[in-house]
């Protein structure tokens, strides 16, 4: 057999290999869905996480801010239905009114929203679902492209929430929680299904 014939082979023995582990990205999802953070650095109490929710921020002229907070820190959820459109993640109420929009994630932030019933909040396009080809029921949420850097930080603060961070900063100071209390977590993106 010719040494280029061996690497053919070679070649096509390795991605038939590597197949199954590759990674599909996707901008847009056919479904709605909820989150959850599962905890990458000890056991969990279930395959999907933590269930997370918008929770309060406060509010500024015509708009309500939220942050992705964890049902069990902020046990109200008025939006329990999210869709991934365009990298864009929009969240709807109860009654399937959309008015409320993720906003840009840098490192160290949050991971917020804006609701306006005076218009949409601006979207961003940063946000992909990771599809692993195996080994996972659930896809992961990314930011640019990265799906590895979220953190849930609990807050020691009186009615303090325990929220998503996008790749926290130990030297940021005026965070809402000790950076030592964060951990590293996978947000799963957990399909709703029609009843």
């Amino acid at each position: 057999m010719s040494p280029r014939m061996s690497s053919l082979l070679f070649a096509l023995a390795l991605s038939w290999l590597l197949a199954p582990m590759s990674l599909a990205y996707q901008k847009n999802l056919p479904y709605n869905f909820t989150l959850a953070a599962l905890n990458t650095t000890t056991h969990n109490t279930n395959k999907t996480g933590s269930p997370l929710v918008l929770g309060s921020r406060g509010a500024i002229s015509g708009a309500s801010l939220y942050v992705t907070s964890t049902w069990a820190s902020y046990p109200y959820n008025d939006y329990p239905v999210l869709a991934l459109v365009s990298g864009a993640l929009r969240a709807f109420t109860k009654d399937g009114s959309w008015r409320t929009n993720a906003t840009a994630v840098t490192e160290g932030s949050e991971m917020g929203w804006i609701s306006s019933s005076l218009s949409y909040g601006a979207e961003t396009d940063q946000y992909t679902a990771i599809h692993p080809r195996s080994h996972s029921r659930y896809a992961t949420l990314a930011a640019h492209g990265v799906d590895s850097l979220w953190t849930l930080c609990p807050s020691h603060q009186f009615r303090g929430q325990s929220e998503i961070v996008y790749n926290v900063s130990s030297t940021y100071e005026y965070y809402p929680f000790d950076v030592k209390d964060c951990y590293a977590v996978t947000v799963h993106i957990v399909p709703l299904h029609a009843d």
